[in-house]
Parts: C-alpha cells; structure tokens; sequence
C-alpha cells in the first residue's frame, strides 16, 4: 500500500482512477489515487459531512476479495476486518492507523485510514539514494520501537519491508509502518500459510518452506530493511533479483547472507553496525538475537560512532490534481481564479 500525494513516476492501473471525483459510498469524496497493493487501491478523500480532514480509502479491487482472504489465511468474512482488528490492537505511534472496514451495499470492502503525506522507503531510496547513517539510525529506533509494541502484544507483522515504510514529508526524520493485512499471532505458534506470506527479499530463510514466525524472523526483516536503507541494495541479490531466484538462494545454505558485505557497498558504515546486522541476518534463527531489546543494544554500541542526522529533506512538488478534482474545488472556493 502506498500513500503519496506528491508527483511522482506512479501510474494508476486501468480503472482504479474511476472513483476519482465521485462520492463512495455515500459519505467520502474522492480526490486522487494515491496507490495500491497486491489487491487494493489507496485514495485520498475527505468526508462529505464534518469537518473536511483528509484520510485515505483503501479500496479492495473488483473480484479480490475471495483471493486475498485465502493469499493471507484470513477467516473473516471482510477482506479487511483482519487488518482493522491487528490495526487496533497495536497503539504505537510509529503505525499509520486503521479507523475501520466497511462494505458498501453492492459489496465492496474498505478500510478508512489515516492520511500521512509521504511515500514509501523503497521509492525514496530508488529516487534519492542510500539514507544518511544519521537517519538510518533514527530508522532503526523507530521500526523497533514499533515492533516492541507489537510484540508485546503478541503480533507479528508478517510482510515488514522498504515499501511498507512510509517516510513522512516533514522536516525531522519519521517513518511509518503500514499495511497489517499480514498481521498474525505469535501465541500458539503460527506456521507460514500455505501461500507464501512475505516478500522474498526480507523474508527469514525458515519461512520459504513453511517454518515458523516468530519474533526471530521479523528481525531478519528489519535487518534486511536496515542494510537497504544503508546501501541501496537488498541482503540477497540474485542475477536478476527476482522473487523465485531469491527463494532458490534462501534455500541454499551454502549461499552466504547478506550477498555482499556491507562495508564493500558503503565504506563509511562502522564496522559494529555491520555485525549487527550480520547477526540479525544469520540463517539459523537459533543464532540471531533472541529479542528486540538485545538486537537493540547491539545497534546502540554502533550509533555511537553515527554522525548526527542531517534536517530531513522531502519534495515540495505540485500535486497532480485530477480535472473532476478541480471543478468541485472551484465550485467550492478552493480553486484558484474562481
């Protein structure tokens, strides 16, 4: 899921851009595609009653509803009651919140969110670069205060990774986790579905086959995500990095993880920070750290030689505003000319 009202390279897909300038579900305006997932679309909208605020729509896409409950083992009967209720359970500030899941009467499902101005980790860094280390490290404190949180509660995230990370266009450093609709309890041990549940770039070696999740293999993930931000690259690369390669990769244990040191990608990192994450990426789960607090102080040992972070950057572009867009602003006095 991605939400982004700047000007970017995204492209809506065929006919998601239909909602836009229209009222759904009698209640919300519609004002642009800000995104999507694997089976759902992101709009930026306001209500049509109150006092105006911008949220987000997360609008399952026509005929997913079916395949996204079995993709992620749901068992609710709304596609996305699953993630509204793992949504509400967690209260860290460090989540971009789920108000609730409706269905309009011809039997669509959406979420309300809250609406962050932003985009995700993934596209910052395929546009910008590498992060500043000082900004890494704030990366870093911010995921696994988040993840503390969770699983405290006993909550895997269950798909942590670049794009769902949304950095905020502000002018400290914040990142956001979004989209829980992988979300599941550590209690009573859960196995990966049998639909693979992950991306395979982040995803822990144990769960290709089915292994089990556990706070261990969500470490891996944020390893994985850290030694992105940091180099620009993904801990495993393939010859051409796509997802079947990487599951072969992460199935052979002769193949070291991460693919290239980091130190030989980014020559400024310091060498405690490069263990750590070594440590958090090792195959065997058994030998990564067995808790967020001891993964944390580890990293805590390498912020010491981090510089400090720079103010945080964002593009201050023009939005895209759709034509339908501009005529009910125009006619509500929002339009320049008017």
């Amino acid at each position: 899921m991605i939400h982004r009202t700047l000007r970017s390279r995204l492209t809506a897909p065929r006919g998601s851009e239909a909602l836009v300038g229209t009222v759904f579900d009698g209640q919300y305006r519609v004002h642009a595609w800000i995104g999507g997932g694997a089976f759902s679309n992101v709009y930026r909208a306001t209500e049509e009653e109150g006092a105006g605020h911008d949220i987000a729509l997360k609008v399952i896409r026509k005929g997913q509803s079916d395949h996204a409950r079995a993709q992620t083992g749901m068992v609710e009967s709304h596609a996305f009651e699953h993630e509204v209720r793992y949504n509400q359970m967690i209260q860290s500030a460090g989540l971009v919140r789920s108000y609730r899941a409706s269905r309009t009467s011809d039997g669509i499902d959406y979420i309300v969110m809250e609406f962050v101005r932003g985009e995700p980790l993934d596209q910052r860094i395929r546009r910008k670069g590498p992060l500043h280390l000082g900004h890494v490290r704030l990366l870093a404190e911010q995921i696994l205060e988040f993840l503390a949180d969770a699983h405290g509660r006993g909550i895997a995230h269950g798909d942590l990774k670049s794009g769902n990370l949304l950095v905020c266009d502000r002018s400290s450093f914040r990142a956001k986790v979004i989209d829980l609709g992988h979300a599941r309890s550590f209690r009573g041990g859960s196995h990966a579905s049998a639909h693979l549940v992950g991306t395979p770039g982040y995803l822990a070696p144990e769960l290709v086959d089915g292994g089990l999740v556990d706070p261990r293999a969500e470490l891996f993930a944020v390893a994985s995500i850290l030694y992105h931000a940091t180099s620009g690259h993904l801990p495993v690369q393939t010859k051409r990095n796509i997802a079947e390669e990487r599951l072969e990769y992460l199935r052979d244990s002769s193949r070291p993880i991460p693919t290239t040191p980091l130190r030989d990608l980014r020559s400024d990192c310091p060498p405690t920070f490069e263990h750590a994450l070594a440590w958090a990426l090792s195959r065997n789960p058994a030998a990564r750290p067995n808790s967020i607090r001891a993964f944390l102080e580890r990293l805590q040992e390498s912020f010491e030689h981090f510089p400090s972070p720079p103010p945080w950057e964002f593009d201050e572009k023009e939005e895209e505003v759709s034509v339908p867009e501009r005529a009910w602003r125009w006619l509500r006095g929002l339009w320049p000319g008017r």
